[in-house]
């Protein structure tokens, strides 16, 4: 005899498990600190300078070098009030943020495969091939979202409250770009970085100039910053929208962070942490500081290293993508470089 309660059970689970694992497939989920234990690249944190004193990584994996900028004294000072605190200076390289670059609105990888329902206002991404549309015509949308990734904080391996540059203790959600209007419209990117307009007066000759930042971010991993349109090997970052031409995946999600990031700095709410005038206290810095950050790819499959904004993505690419919604739903960590003045209190 048919026990059709028991059949009836089972079909129910099947369809919840279905329904669940089709979730993830559109949404995949990404834990953290699963990141930290397994695939973040700890040696991308050198080299640091310790008053003065240079400490290399022991790995051999790619890792960039410091800024140019950088303040590499072995002392310092810091004004409080009207006293100068001496104090002995420290430089590293911080896992401060995460990037995702998804194309499910509301999908939010990194909060375990969350989707947020109501703000797929802006629509899913899309990625399109030369076999979807005439070539030379490709483009890529996906949603970005940053969060604050404080990790030496977290761990309690800041060593003192001045080296913290911003009030995050934890991670934290910083911006969604489905609820950012600027991020999806190329007209209003325009209002809020105007500068852009000097780059569409300069036509073929913004991007060729881009061409000579390429080399220097294989030889001495530092971009120009002087070229402030461009991201090397992965073209012009401007306008600060969603929307990539081409097909490369990683270079689109690469300038997708990128964009971000400098809209972000744009906003206000993220910091100039390099250099003499900022060991003290961060500043506002409206333009994106090229050579303070450096990213690792950590998902789906974890880069072996770290580079620098515009590195050829030839060179660190290999085999971290595969076949499928999650294979093609990309993690960035970004490490900025942190000169600190440490002081005693």
């Amino acid at each position: 005899m048919i026990n059709y309660r028991a059949a009836v059970m089972f079909l129910a689970a099947l369809s919840s498990t279905t329904e669940l694992y089709a979730e993830e497939l559109r949404c995949p989920k990404q834990e953290p600190f699963s990141v930290v234990l397994k695939s973040l690249c700890w040696d991308c944190v050198f080299p640091m300078y310790i008053a003065g004193v240079k400490i290399k990584g022991s790995s051999k994996k790619h890792n960039p070098g410091v800024p140019s900028d950088a303040y590499q004294h072995a002392f310092c000072q810091c004004k409080e009030g009207e006293l100068y605190k001496p104090g002995i200076m420290e430089s590293m390289w911080e896992p401060a943020r995460l990037v995702e670059t998804t194309f499910m609105a509301g999908c939010m990888p990194t909060l375990g495969g969350a989707v947020l329902s109501g703000i797929g206002a802006g629509g899913d991404g899309v990625m399109s091939h030369s076999g979807d549309v005439p070539f030379g015509n490709e483009y890529d949308f996906r949603n970005t979202h940053m969060y604050a990734f404080p990790l030496l904080r977290i761990l309690n391996m800041s060593s003192s409250a001045v080296c913290v540059k911003d009030a995050y203790q934890d991670i934290d959600i910083t911006e969604i770009s489905e609820l950012n209007p600027f991020y999806k419209n190329s007209t209003l990117a325009t209002v809020a970085t105007p500068e852009v307009m000097v780059t569409a007066a300069m036509s073929a000759l913004a991007p060729v100039a881009c061409l000579a930042e390429t080399p220097l971010t294989m030889t001495n991993n530092s971009p120009i910053d002087s070229l402030w349109w461009c991201a090397g090997n992965w073209g012009m970052y401007y306008p600060l929208v969603g929307f990539v031409d081409g097909d490369n995946s990683f270079r689109a999600t690469s300038l997708q962070a990128t964009r971000l990031l400098a809209l972000m700095h744009r906003e206000g709410r993220e910091f100039n942490t390099v250099g003499k005038a900022n060991m003290c206290s961060a500043t506002v810095s409206a333009k994106l500081p090229k050579q303070q950050w450096k990213m690792q790819h950590y998902f789906p499959v974890a880069e072996n290293g770290s580079h620098v904004i515009g590195y050829p993505t030839i060179l660190w690419d290999s085999a971290q993508h595969y076949p499928s919604l999650k294979g093609e739903t990309d993690g960035y960590v970004l490490f900025r470089w942190n000169d600190c003045c440490n002081h005693m209190e």
